[in-house]
């Protein structure tokens, strides 16, 4: 019996020619036609000339650091002289002074603490004592202890903290017994612990909310993040006056290492997410960053506020230091693989410290240019839901980039590696309703500033164009 072979009809196709700009922030309320938008966009930022990669930061460092100690905190303590930096190491604390002029460190003294050895980097809060000068207050299972940066003495009669902070002339302890509770110090004298009338006392936050976690004074009032909500403490003047406020919230367990205070806002890393909260509610910040770096389930946060930046730095849940540079004032962040190494305490101007040694956040403008990562959506580049053929991808710019095409039906998806320089095509000759683009720039200069898609719909005989 012959056998004959069945004519397919195949539909002579027209291809529409569809151009694109990109932008670097999601799709607003007001999405603007012929305009590619992100569902994630990592370190590119969107200008005039088109959408490139941000440079990295630019710490400027120490000329000297701190010889053979390796530290695991530095406090700063801010005098008219200038300031004067204390670090611990291996269970003992250190001073030495900063010369600003030229960034070298004085060589480090061992500070004579009776004795004392501590098991871990103790907490430290900046004051100035009742004789007007700055001093630190420090912290820890050891005990609480005061630094004026002569003198290092115990504080006996404060309670057992595990945490705390200072705020207006008082400082605010949070119990190691009882989670609860803040204990305040008679104003203007860091020795005075006794519960007296207009003196020294404590407060009992909404014991229904949980531990405290986190206590960071910000503006006009102390933010206590909880085990279950957060609660506001006023606490200027008179302890008589002092009044507070507790609310639920939904954000997760908090590191309490990552809580800074920023403008009207605590902002602070949680289990799931950052957030910042100003005294009101929390709200979710900064997702955009994490989804391409998430934490880890224990992320040991280091966290700093500088230039108007909150700063962090975390383990990712595959083992590397990342930092997330965020201004909350413009929205915009990037995140770097400059890490810090350890937390500075009282650094009102800024000081951080890296594995270089101490330094300062400086500028986003160099030459160190950061990894980008950018995704749309699925774009049906106006010829409705049914199926087409992308046949040409033309993308416009300068740069190394790595770019992939996915079908939104399609279990298989195009890789290229392309090196920009004016323009590059690529014969994709792929079948799906939808398409989506991931560009990834391998470091160095970057600017996109445009893509060409050559995209037909499919008529008549489509089954035979099926992927």
């Amino acid at each position: 019996m012959p056998i004959y072979k069945k004519e397919v009809s195949v539909p002579a196709l027209s291809y529409k020619t569809v151009n694109f700009s990109f932008s670097a922030s999601p799709r607003g309320e007001r999405a603007v036609s012929g305009v590619l938008y992100p569902v994630k966009s990592l370190n590119f930022r969107t200008s005039g000339e088109g959408m490139g990669v941000v440079a990295g930061p630019e710490l400027l460092c120490a000329v000297q650091a701190f010889g053979e100690h390796a530290p695991a905190a530095v406090y700063v303590l801010h005098t008219a002289a200038g300031p004067g930096i204390v670090f611990f190491s291996q269970g003992k604390l250190y001073a030495c002074t900063l010369t600003e002029a030229d960034g070298t460190l004085s060589a480090p003294a061992e500070i004579a603490t009776g004795g004392v050895i501590f098991a871990a980097p103790p907490q430290a809060a900046y004051f100035v004592d009742a004789a007007g000068g700055p001093a630190l207050f420090f912290f820890a299972p050891e005990g609480c202890f005061v630094w004026n940066g002569e003198d290092f003495s115990a504080v006996t009669d404060a309670p057992a903290a595990a945490m705390g902070c200072t705020y207006y002339e008082r400082i605010f302890l949070v119990s190691d017994s009882v989670g609860y509770r803040v204990y305040f110090s008679a104003p203007l004298d860091e020795t005075a612990w006794e519960t007296a009338y207009r003196t020294a006392g404590y407060v009992d936050l909404a014991p229904e909310y949980g531990r405290i976690d986190a206590l960071i004074p910000c503006g006009d009032k102390i933010v206590a993040l909880r085990e279950r909500g957060a609660s506001v403490l006023q606490a200027e003047g008179e302890n008589s006056d002092f009044s507070c406020v507790s609310m639920p919230a939904s954000f997760g367990r908090v590191f309490a290492c990552s809580a800074q205070a920023i403008g009207e806002d605590v902002i602070f890393l949680s289990s799931d997410g950052l957030y910042a909260h100003d005294g009101d509610k929390a709200r979710r910040i900064a997702d955009e960053w994490f989804s391409f770096a998430p934490p880890s389930a224990d992320p040991q946060c280091i966290s700093a506020v500088s230039g108007g930046e909150y700063i962090l730095s975390y383990l990712t849940v595959t083992g590397e230091r990342r930092t997330l540079f965020y201004n909350p004032e413009t929205e915009r962040g990037f995140l770097s693989d400059v890490g810090l190494s350890a937390p500075v305490y009282g650094a009102e101007k800024g000081l951080l410290f890296s594995e270089a040694g101490l330094c300062r956040r400086t500028s986003d403008v160099g030459e160190n240019r950061l990894t980008g990562l950018w995704e749309s959506g699925y774009t049906l580049f106006g010829l409705g839901a049914g199926r087409k053929l992308l046949r040409r991808l033309t993308l416009f710019g300068k740069g190394k980039i790595k770019l992939t095409i996915q079908g939104e039906h399609a279990r298989n998806k195009l890789v290229y590696a392309v090196c920009l320089d004016g323009q590059f095509f690529v014969l994709p000759l792929l079948r799906d309703t939808s398409f989506s683009f991931r560009l990834e720039s391998e470091g160095g200069e970057c600017l996109l500033s445009g893509l060409q898609a050559e995209v037909a719909a499919l008529k008549g005989g489509a089954k035979e164009y099926g992927a």
